[in-house]
């Protein structure tokens, strides 16, 4: 598949300048990333460092907003997104545990 892609990238390089190092660079992007985490399992991301009596609750933040960082220059929602899917996230967790 990557060797046809190098093709196409040869292929098509030759009228949309930079697209070789575009491909390059998610290739070896890519291929780090297959590398790196190859043998990852889900197991990999169990909570080892707590106790049986960790209370879940205090990884939830402030959601009301009250606590919450300004947004630091305008359009800056990606800040705020991944904030409230964190967020939610911890609050999942959360329960999750208190239910255990």
């Amino acid at each position: 598949m990557a060797l046809h892609g190098r093709f196409l990238v040869a292929r098509l390089g030759r009228r949309l300048s930079g697209l070789a190092i575009h491909f390059n660079y998610w290739f070896y992007v890519w291929t780090n990333l297959v590398l790196k985490y190859a043998d990852l399992r889900r197991a990999d991301f169990a909570l080892h460092g707590v106790g049986p009596d960790f209370d879940y609750g205090k990884l939830v933040n402030d959601t009301d907003g009250e606590n919450a960082p300004a947004p630091r220059a305008a359009g800056d929602n990606k800040d705020a997104h991944q904030r409230r899917y964190t967020d939610r996230a911890l609050r999942q967790l959360a329960e999750t545990c208190a239910k255990a």
